[in-house]
């Protein structure tokens, strides 16, 4: 019984360990993802400023 416990007990440890692998993967991943998208709205401004003509753009942005 008290291996049976042990190997339990080993089990959840690594359960843990992976769901935490996981997460960590994700929150990365995620970040990475925002970064990505902040960029590309900036490379997308930046575009649109540097081809602007009186009719592309009247928003204001640039």
């Amino acid at each position: 019984m008290r291996l049976f416990k042990e190997i339990q007990q080993i089990v959840r440890e690594i359960l843990v360990l992976n769901l935490m692998d996981t997460f960590y993967e994700l929150v990365v991943i995620g970040f990475v993802y925002a970064i990505y998208e902040n960029e590309e709205s900036v490379r997308q401004i930046l575009h649109t400023c540097s081809t602007k003509t009186d009719r592309s753009l009247d928003d204001g942005r640039c």
